[in-house]
């Protein structure tokens, strides 16, 4: 379960200039049942526990998470049709159901980690964005900087895995860095006909094993 609180404002400074904030505030339950129960078919005789205490060494609990976000956005008209723009943020991901708890056992494993921890983003972003009547452009440059990103790696023996098994898959936390430039184009050809194009490029950085 998750509930949340957002509130955003909006702060002119001029004519052609405004900040924009937000923040959020997210509260999240999650637990899972029949844990204990023993899974059928072709999977062996083990439960979901029994997968997570192989694979992480812990069993499921329940778990509660207060997340916030937020950011502040820095908006300048230099022309009529062009705008720049500056946005710093935090945003906090928390683990989705499969992340958490899958526990799926067969020829290969796939093994959701109970003790996962939510992805801390802490991203700037510069750009601008050009309006006429013909067409739209937008283009922008990221940097994000991510603690605790929610990795879907197979089993290495890597921080928190106790099984060297590459043909299962789990989820660990790691530290990592994202890059990227972005761009995208809106062309008005008539009122009844426009052409979208957009372009992106995106690096990734494994900090905490240095890949």
């Amino acid at each position: 379960k998750e509930a949340g609180l957002f509130s955003e404002a909006q702060i002119p400074f001029s004519e052609r200039t405004k900040l924009v904030a937000g923040l959020r505030f997210a509260h999240v339950d999650a637990s899972a049942n029949d844990v204990d129960v023993i899974a059928g078919g072709g999977g062996g005789n083990m439960s979901a526990n029994d997968l997570y205490e192989k694979y992480y060494g812990i069993e499921a609990e329940d778990q509660t998470e207060n997340n916030v976000s937020g950011l502040t956005r820095l908006e300048h008209k230099l022309t009529h049709d062009l705008t720049v723009f500056s946005t710093l943020s935090r945003a906090v991901r928390t683990a989705d159901a499969t992340e958490r708890w899958i526990a799926s056992k067969g020829s290969t494993d796939w093994v959701g980690n109970p003790d996962i921890d939510p992805e801390k983003h802490h991203q700037i972003d510069l750009g601008l964005m050009y309006h006429s009547v013909a067409f739209d452009l937008k283009g922008s440059a990221y940097y994000d900087k991510v603690d605790d990103f929610i990795q879907f790696d197979t089993a290495r023996a890597q921080r928190g895995v106790l099984i060297y098994n590459t043909a299962s898959s789990v989820y660990t936390n790691i530290d990592a860095t994202i890059a990227g430039v972005e761009g995208e184009a809106n062309v008005r050809l008539n009122d009844y006909w426009r052409v979208n194009l957009a372009a992106a490029y995106t690096y990734g950085q494994n900090e905490s094993d240095d890949i």
